[in-house]
Order: structure tokens, then C-alpha cells, then sequence
């Protein structure tokens, strides 16, 4: 007995050191090597991106306002994409870029999103390791597609949700935060998920400022910009996309059913589950495994979401209420047909938020239940290490075709 507690002892010493200074270290280290290891290999475009190339090579800057045929990709972010591509005569590699670019930026941005709420420790490690055991992560980082462009905004436009408790607590009106509150919405005419955060800061400023002079001119400067930015996007971008019927075709089995009872069950159970365990990899047992932390999932996500919504004054501020809120508005709009519920690649920007309430649900069972919640910690380290090596191999085997 002596031996194992004296062996344990050892373990823990050996264990803190690794969890507070290498790990944090080495995950991003991992994660940024995945993205540029499986960019470097130079796979061909696919069917999907062969499209948009053609339309990119086809039409200058100002031809990309206007129809796409089935495809859905914001035509500003699209214009960037295709200048990168004029510098290098539109190889794999320029068109690429800008999509390696902003995946390495959005887990940059998303880490130290996840370090103001919850510090470091476990949970930190657990993050990190999320990014790097999600093949969904490295996988956008080289696709000539806007996901990561997506992920790098949905943590841009929540920096400024979660900064607005603070900033509303001070009275003096600061430049910067007017310039920010005009700025944010036009985040429409770059990504079409940042629809989903655009009433956020508009509702914090009325839950949160109650009618102060400050609130109401932030307000004023926000719902300026939102008008501008969505007239913007409507008329340069999102009127085609609404009148592509080829794109809704394709993602009509991704909505929520309303026809009958039944099939709404169906539908959202499995968008529910869908969204909460397919971001690691589309294995059947690496998706069994995730759905044994649903639970600590969807309770971090709806019951201290709304806890905490409760507690900041019904101010939406915490990872934990801004998941609540986004899961909600997304089955929302998957129920009325407005953006597909299911589709994991077209949801990305809401990935980080489900890696924030799993590992929040886990590190509560943690301290409510210690050896049950440090074996919940385990299995999701093990499983996500297990993952991260798969994803790998997978990588290596780009460069032998």
C-alpha cells in the first residue's frame, strides 16, 4: 500500500508541471503542425473546390457579386481568396492560404477566449487537445472553403460579446468602442454564420446598460452599422444565395422537420447529437465514445447557461450562455428552413463552444465527483490523443498518393 500511495505521489508531481507548463506548450505546437503538414501536402482540389476556382479564374472581383450556381461562399471573403490567388497563378497553395491563415488565427484567438474564462489547468489541456483530435480543425485549415474564415470570426465577434459586461460597467464613452460597435456587424459581408451573433450586442446594450447614456450611443452606432452591413450583404450576397435552389437542395435533409411530430423528434435528436459529438472524427466508435459526454454537454450548455445568464443580469456574456443561446437560435433556423441544423462542416463557428460546455461539464463532475470526473477527464484525453495520431497517419498517407 505504501508503494501505490508512494507511486501516486510521484505521478502527481510528475503530472503538474506537465499539465501547467509543457502540454500548454506542446498541443498548440501539435495543432499548428497538423494544419501546415497536412497544407504542405498539396492534395488536389476536389469537386467543390474545382468550382470555385472556376468561377474565381472565370470573372473579375466586382463578377463575383452575383449568382454562384449551388455554391454558398461570402463574396467578399471570396474576392480576398481570389487576389491571393492572382500572386501565384492560382496554385493550390496561394488559393489555400488565406483558409490556412485564418484557422491558425482563430485558434489563437480562441485559446485566449478560453484562458479569460476558465484560466489554465485541466480544462485548458482538454481544449487544446479538442482542436488538435478534431480532424474538422486541420482539415478547413487547407480547403478552399470559408469554415475557418467562419471560426476566425465567431471568436472575433464573441471577444467583443464577452468584453461587454466590463465595458458597460464604466462610464466614459471610449472611441474604440463606438469604432468597434459600428464595425462588428459588417463581420455579415465576410461570414454568413455571423448573422447568428449580430443581435448579441445589440440585446447585452438593453439588458445590460438599462437605458445609461453610454448604452444608448453605443446602441445608436451599433444599429447603424447593422443596417448598413446588412443591406450591404443582402444586395451584394445573400439575395443569390437565397435564390439557389440547387444549395437548398442539397442541404434539405440538414434542416429540422416540422411535417409531423415524429419526424421533428428524429430530425432534431439527431442534429442534437450530430452537433454535439461529430467534430473529432466520422468513425462510428470515435462518435460512440463522444456521445457518452452528451449529458455533461448539454447540461453545461442549457442549465448553467441559463444560470448564468441569470446571474449577469440576463446579460449574455459567459461561453456557457452564448453556447445556449447559439445552439437555440441554430435549431431555430433549422426548423424554418433558414440554415441547415446538421451539416458539421457549415456549423464549424459553434465547435469551440461545444468543446468549452463538454469540458465544463466534465471538470463540474470533476469537482462534484472527483474520481468519477477525473475518469470522464481521462476518457476524453485518451480518446482525443487516439484521434489526434489517426488524423495524422491519415495526413502522411496524402503524401504517398
Amino acid at each position: 500500500m505504501n508503494l501505490i500511495r508512494g507511486s501516486y505521489g510521484r505521478l502527481k508531481e510528475i503530472s503538474g508541471p506537465c499539465v501547467e507548463r509543457i502540454l500548454p506548450v506542446l498541443l498548440p505546437c501539435i495543432f499548428v503542425f497538423l494544419c501546415l503538414f497536412h497544407y504542405a501536402s498539396g492534395r488536389p482540389f476536389w469537386l467543390d473546390e474545382n468550382f470555385i476556382l472556376e468561377k474565381i479564374q472565370m470573372a473579375g472581383p466586382s463578377g463575383l457579386f452575383g449568382p454562384l450556381g449551388s455554391q454558398a461562399f461570402p463574396r467578399v471573403y471570396l474576392v480576398l481568396v481570389q487576389q491571393a490567388g492572382y500572386l501565384a497563378g492560382f496554385n493550390v497553395f496561394a488559393l489555400r492560404a488565406l483558409p490556412l491563415v485564418a484557422m491558425l488565427a482563430a485558434f489563437f484567438v480562441w485559446i485566449r477566449i478560453y484562458r479569460a474564462q476558465e484560466g489554465r489547468g485541466v480544462g485548458y489541456v482538454l481544449f487544446l487537445l479538442s482542436w488538435c483530435g478534431s480532424k474538422f480543425m486541420s482539415y478547413y485549415a487547407s480547403e478552399l472553403k470559408q469554415y475557418s474564415g467562419e471560426l476566425l470570426l465567431s471568436g472575433l465577434f464573441t471577444m467583443f460579446v464577452l468584453r461587454q459586461a466590463g465595458s458597460l460597467k464604466e462610464p466614459v464613452i471610449k472611441f474604440r468602442e463606438a469604432a468597434l460597435c459600428f464595425i462588428m456587424p459588417f463581420a455579415v459581408l465576410f461570414s454568413y454564420t455571423a448573422y447568428f451573433f449580430l443581435p448579441l450586442p445589440a440585446y447585452n446594450l438593453i439588458a445590460g446598460g438599462r437605458g445609461s447614456r453610454k448604452s444608448v450611443i453605443l446602441f445608436a452606432a451599433y444599429l447603424v452599422g447593422a443596417i448598413v452591413a446588412v443591406m450591404l450583404s443582402y444586395n451584394l450576397d445573400v439575395k443569390y444565395v437565397q435564390n439557389s435552389s440547387g444549395m437548398w437542395g442539397y442541404w434539405h435533409d440538414y434542416f429540422i422537420s416540422v411535417a409531423s411530430v415524429p419526424e421533428f423528434l428524429q430530425t432534431f435528436t439527431e442534429g442534437v447529437r450530430n452537433l454535439y459529438v461529430r467534430w473529432f472524427l466520422e468513425v462510428s466508435l470515435v462518435r460512440r465514445v463522444i456521445t457518452v459526454f452528451l449529458p455533461f454537454s448539454l447540461f453545461a450548455t442549457f442549465v448553467m447557461g441559463w444560470k448564468n445568464i441569470r446571474r449577469d443580469g440576463m446579460m449574455i456574456t459567459r461561453l456557457s450562455s452564448m453556447a445556449m443561446y447559439l445552439v437555440t437560435g441554430l435549431a431555430v433556423a433549422g426548423a424554418v428552413k433558414l440554415y441547415p441544423f446538421t451539416g458539421a462542416r457549415i456549423t464549424l463557428y459553434i465547435a469551440p463552444f461545444i468543446f468549452y460546455v463538454t469540458i465544463k461539464g466534465i471538470m463540474t463532475l470533476w469537482d462534484k465527483v472527483p474520481l468519477l470526473g477525473k475518469g470522464m477527464a481521462a476518457l476524453y484525453a485518451a480518446t482525443l490523443i487516439g484521434t489526434t495520431v489517426y488524423i495524422f497517419m491519415e495526413y502522411v498517407s496524402l503524401y504517398g498518393s
